[in-house]
């Protein structure tokens, strides 16, 4: 049993590990780490004995016999260290829209994953976001007049208003970086600051 389990335990162990970090939420952008040990091992190779038998031989002076010899070569063993190995698993969210109709109470968490707010407004509200950051976008729809509101640079609040037909929505972003804050002055240092194509139209 213990044979077995030196050969197949740690790979085992090993993938139970990789099965169970790789299976979670896909909403969420997480690192782990797995570490597995592997067990030393000791390897011992038994000693051989050869034995050469004794020879006689006769010849007309006399005869001569030669004694049987025994050779023994010693036992070898082999030890191998212990071994670790730390795999770091990555999950990184897909992309998610995010249609934007109404006001909500709890800010939607843009910290999860790559997200799109797609607004075309056709009443006044706010909405409210945290945690946008790159690779999050706010997508109104065409004919929307967008501005932006930042009053403090690090205070890590930022306001996109976006007004279609007599309609105000905004978007009220918090917990943004204050990297980002302190760099956002309208639509074009919002591009700059969250990357191409962040807030449209």
């Amino acid at each position: 049993m213990k044979k077995y389990f030196m050969m197949f335990g740690a790979a085992g162990l090993l993938a139970g590990f990789l099965m169970i970090a790789g299976c979670g939420d896909d909403s969420t952008i997480s690192a782990t780490g797995t570490t597995v040990t592997t067990a030393a091992a000791t390897t011992t190779t038994a000693g051989a004995t050869t034995t050469t038998a004794g020879a006689t031989t006769t010849t007309a002076g006399g005869t001569t016999t030669t004694a049987a010899a025994t050779t023994t070569t010693a036992a070898v063993t082999t030890t191998t260290g212990a071994t670790t190995t730390t795999t770091t698993t990555t999950t990184t969210a897909g992309a998610v829209t995010v249609p934007v109709t109404a006001t909500n109470a709890v800010p939607y968490n843009a910290a999860s994953g790559a997200v799109t707010f797609t607004i075309t407004p056709t009443t006044t509200f706010t909405y409210n976001v945290a945690g946008f950051a790159a690779g999050d976008k706010i997508t109104f729809g065409a004919g929307t007049a967008v501005g932006v509101t930042n009053t403090s640079a690090t205070d890590g609040i930022i306001d996109v208003i976006g007004t279609l037909n007599g309609n105000a929505v905004t978007v009220h972003l918090t917990g943004v970086a204050v990297a980002s804050d302190g760099a956002i002055f309208g639509v074009n240092s919002f591009n700059t600051a969250f990357g191409a194509g962040s807030l449209l139209p």
